[in-house]
């Protein structure tokens, strides 16, 4: 919103000068330009995800004892490019409609401090166990990459006929929106088993909810078994056991540690881009100036656990439920006029 108010301003700080050199003498300047045009400019400034998201350790069952911590970001940026098509109406040609196609990239590192979900689940042989699934801090490298078309209503005003200024402001509709991740995640999955005797002598294994595990449970945890064996070796123990069918292991990195994690298609923005021209050639401007870009996208699937059995990752997005994604920055590029023989003729 700062940014929007400061281009007004900046639109009412040109009209100013106009006033005080004369309308006489330069109101009548975008006549004599063409009405058509073709632009393209690059843009570059830092970008804020804007995320709405859900606690991790939510979608995991009947979970005790979970530390998950809140999605945050560091070092984002964004580059892009603005294509677009404008034509001025009217005899002074001040006002006008424009479109075209836009590829913004953002990059950015996104990470949580703590992980650590302990929940109830179910083995390969069908008995109820505690998982228990923890790591340090994540992090991941985040690029996304978005295509829109613009449809903006554009303004044009010169000083000379050498220097003018243009703004554009409008809408964006999103037509792809995806995210691709890189992560250094490892993780230990551990286990716990405790067994009822029901009936006559059937051992039935349960779920075992209390924050401290029963005394008779069977641990297999990186804890229990050091203390049983102080000098052991407890990846192999834990390799072992998982041969065995067990969901357990340490310091075990995502099978896949990079992926895809798209947004809905079809989302709404808009864009706002002032610039300053000077006209290098005829009909050929030097565009300068900046923009600010707004728009919000929804999660295409909100529900996958960030990782349950050994190996498998979700990405940090998964806790996504919408980002309402902004930039602001510089841009630049050139705007050339397009003539055609009638036009000439009328000119």
């Amino acid at each position: 919103m700062k940014k929007f108010i400061l281009t007004i301003a900046v639109f009412a700080a040109i009209n100013n000068v106009k006033a005080q050199v004369g309308q006489g003498s330069l109101g009548d300047l975008a006549a004599f330009k063409p009405a058509a045009q073709i632009s393209a400019n690059i843009m570059a400034g830092p970008w804020s995800p804007g995320l709405s998201t859900t606690n991790l350790a939510t979608l995991y069952p009947n979970t005790v004892n979970t530390k998950v911590g809140d999605l945050q970001h560091y070092n984002t940026s964004a580059f892009g490019i603005n294509a677009q098509f404008g034509y001025f109406f009217g005899y002074a040609r001040h006002f006008g409609l424009g479109g075209g196609l836009m590829y913004m990239r953002h990059q950015g590192n996104f990470y949580i401090q703590d992980f650590h979900v302990e929940y109830e689940s179910t083995d390969s042989r069908g008995e109820v166990f505690r998982q228990i699934v923890g790591s340090g801090a994540i992090t991941e490298k985040i690029t996304a990459s978005n295509f829109s078309i613009p449809i903006v209503g554009k303004y044009q005003t010169y000083f000379t006929d050498q220097i003018g200024f243009n703004l554009d402001a409008g809408l964006l509709l999103n037509v792809q929106m995806q995210n691709s991740y890189e992560t250094n995640a490892t993780f230990d999955y551990e286990a716990i088993y405790k067994y009822d005797i029901i009936g006559d002598n059937n051992v039935k294994a349960v779920y075992d909810n209390s924050n401290t595990p029963s005394s008779t449970s069977w641990l297999i945890t990186k804890n229990s078994y050091t203390k049983r064996n102080p000098k052991g070796n407890v990846n192999a123990y834990f390799e072992e056991q998982r041969q065995k069918g067990y969901n357990v292991g340490s310091g075990i990195k995502p099978d896949m540690p990079s992926g895809k994690k798209p947004y809905k298609s079809g989302a709404i923005g808009f864009l706002v881009q002032p610039s300053v021209n000077y006209e290098i050639r005829k009909d050929l401007m030097l565009n300068v100036g900046g923009y600010y870009m707004m728009q919000l996208f929804s999660n295409e699937q909100t529900d996958q656990k960030l990782t349950d059995a050994v190996g498998t990752y979700a990405g940090l997005l998964s806790s996504v439920k919408s980002s309402r994604s902004s930039s602001y920055g510089i841009s630049a590029g050139v705007k050339y006029y397009l003539r055609f023989k009638k036009e000439e003729l009328n000119r």
